[in-house]
């Protein structure tokens, strides 16, 4: 007994001793430039007694999958004692700083940052407001995320607002304490004298801070967001935050969002709430940021945390991420009664549409696109549309067949939501990731049955898929018709109305199969002159299989192309089928409620 208490007492002691050694690390941000778009940042840290620290800037932000680099807006770099001895500060790497301390325990690192671009993932500042991502602009100790981060925000006088997912530390104005790295760099902060929209949901804070104009309903919203807030939380079973924040950007030509623990960006158009269609996309769009709460954010992949913020984290799993949850979005708003099921309906027709017209999706398995994102999603170009494949549209594709197979097997006793709490409760609950094996099981444990087939053919082959085969559960099939146009099988740049511009080549069609390349310029079909608003009624005179002559111009030099023309790519409508059984109907109801 006096062993153990012995040992109890030498674990607690070296425990404290452990934690009192840890450096104290805090953020100041002031904004005396904000017309020139500058933050200026010091970084102070106490408690470090060695010769040398080195501190580091991600390259990525969480959420989205592609190094951005964020330490090129960083100048100005500079250290010194708390007393105002100069430190030498060197650059290392691209965004890693090293501070020769000398073992002065106690100094501060100042630095200016360049904000000016407004996006869901990146820093934006101006005598209007100021927005900013924490793996952008704050550094963090190597070897030192584990600890807690301060951040003291100096408003300019005008301004009055601060709205963010961190933990307010007592008693301070504009002071926050994050107890990890990860914290910080998770909570996005919005600044200035925007709306502060705020309600309770199930007795927990909620707020919409709006920063932009436009003619919304404070009444409206609370109550819409909350039914879709509802509806989500009812999948998983659980609301796992003290309080939740929006931050809606509504201002012209903005969109996208972007998931955080307790948060979430939303980049919406500024008359979003005049029309019912933009309206119900912007709702969809709330219930797909905030089911990433739980599905990314703590339901992840491996690969997905802890970060490593100096290089990509691969994993191919986002299409679980992604693609699930693009798949739930649109069923919350239905099941919270904001469309009717001939309106789901219709939409995942487009859905449908838009993954069966997409080349790449007999080019590159799902599986792959999630891991090549880094290289490939966030940098497209002329012939990404003809060599890869979407993991947000497959993977709500997957999701989709993935449900209704569910439904199949159960008798409409379990769905994907089983499968989702079944992983909730066995990875995150257990503190640890999920893996394809974990996915799997939890079909198995959920609909039993083998599901290796499954996964085989929907995730990492690129075969077709037989729509027929899963949507007949629910009492619909896939009608493909034939299209009547004709077509070369190019993608026009619409930035000239009168010259035909090739801005991308469909693979195998005609344009494709003839040589006709991006950039060119189609100048006449067997002679006479076209212009993109005659081009396709000039086609329309022609039938397929007939031969004619392009004329191009390609990098100043004119030539001709001989091509074959076809038929365009066919259409595909979501019909229900006929004399559907009681079953069908059954299940139908119960997936449409």
């Amino acid at each position: 007994m006096f062993l153990s208490l012995w040992i109890l007492l030498t674990y607690q002691g070296l425990h404290m001793e452990t934690a009192a050694k840890s450096p104290e690390i805090s953020f100041d941000l002031t904004m005396p430039r904000a017309t020139n778009h500058y933050f200026d940042i010091t970084m102070t840290i106490s408690r470090y007694s060695k010769e040398y620290v080195d501190i580091v800037l991600p390259v990525w932000a969480p959420g989205s999958y592609k190094v951005r680099d964020f330490s090129r807006n960083i100048e100005q770099l500079s250290a010194m004692t708390l007393d105002g001895k100069p430190l030498r500060a060197e650059k290392t790497e691209k965004n890693i700083w090293r501070i020769y301390t000398n073992k002065v325990p106690d100094f501060k690192i100042m630095y200016d940052y360049y904000a000016f671009e407004l996006s869901v993932r990146t820093s934006y500042l101006d005598t209007d407001h100021g927005y900013l991502n924490g793996s952008n602009l704050f550094f963090y100790v190597d070897g030192q995320k584990e600890v807690p981060y301060r951040l003291r925000i100096h408003l300019p006088d005008r301004w009055k607002n601060v709205s963010t997912g961190l933990p307010v530390e007592a008693a301070k104005k504009f002071a926050y304490i994050a107890s990890t790295y990860d914290e910080l760099a998770d909570c996005p902060v919005e600044m200035g004298n925007h709306d502060i929209v705020s309600f309770e949901v199930k007795g927990i804070p909620h707020e919409m801070a709006i920063y932009g104009f436009g003619q919304y309903n404070r009444a409206t919203l609370i109550e819409d967001v909350t039914k879709v807030i509802e509806q989500t939380a009812e999948i998983v079973g659980e609301i796992p935050y003290k309080k939740y924040v929006f931050i809606i950007h509504m201002l012209p030509n903005q969109g996208g969002g972007l998931e955080h623990m307790n948060s979430t960006t939303l980049g919406v158009d500024t008359w979003f709430f005049q029309d019912p269609e933009k309206y119900l996309n912007f709702l969809t769009l709330v219930a797909h940021e905030y089911f990433h709460l739980w599905n990314v954010k703590r339901l992840r992949p491996v690969a997905l945390g802890p970060f490593d913020y100096t290089k990509e984290n691969y994993t191919s799993l986002l299409w679980v991420s992604e693609g699930f949850t693009s798949y739930f979005d649109e069923q919350i708003v239905m099941r919270a009664g904001f469309m009717k099921p001939e309106k789901y309906l219709n939409r995942l027709e487009s859905s449908l549409q838009n993954y069966l017209k997409v080349p790449g999706r007999l080019v590159q398995p799902l599986d792959a696109s999630s891991f090549d994102t880094w290289i490939k999603f966030y940098v497209t170009d002329e012939n990404s549309q003809n060599a890869t494949v979407s993991y947000y549209n497959k993977g709500s594709v997957v999701a989709l067949l993935l449900d209704l197979e569910i439904m199949s097997r159960t008798d409409g006793k379990k769905r994907l939501d089983d499968v989702m709490r079944w992983l909730w409760i066995n990875t995150y609950k257990k503190n640890r990731g999920y893996t394809m094996e974990d996915l799997v099981r939890g079909c198995e444990e959920v609909a039993g049955g083998s599901w290796t087939s499954f996964f085989d053919q929907l995730v990492f082959s690129t075969a077709e898929i037989d729509f027929e085969k899963y949507l007949r559960h629910v009492g619909l099939t896939l009608i493909s018709q034939a299209s009547s146009q004709i077509t070369l099988g190019i993608d026009m740049d619409n930035s000239s109305r009168e010259n035909v511009m090739v801005r991308s080549v469909v693979r195998d069609g005609p344009a494709y199969q003839t040589g006709v390349s991006a950039g060119d310029e189609i100048l006449a079909i067997n002679g006479i002159r076209v212009s993109a608003r005659t081009l396709n009624q000039r086609l329309q005179t022609y039938q397929a299989g007939d031969a004619v002559s392009l004329s191009i111009s390609r990098n100043l030099k004119l030539f001709d192309l001989e091509c074959v023309l076809t038929r365009d790519r066919p259409t595909y409508n979501l019909k229900s089928v006929d004399s559907p059984s009681d079953t069908q109907k059954r299940l139908h109801a119960a997936w449409t409620q």
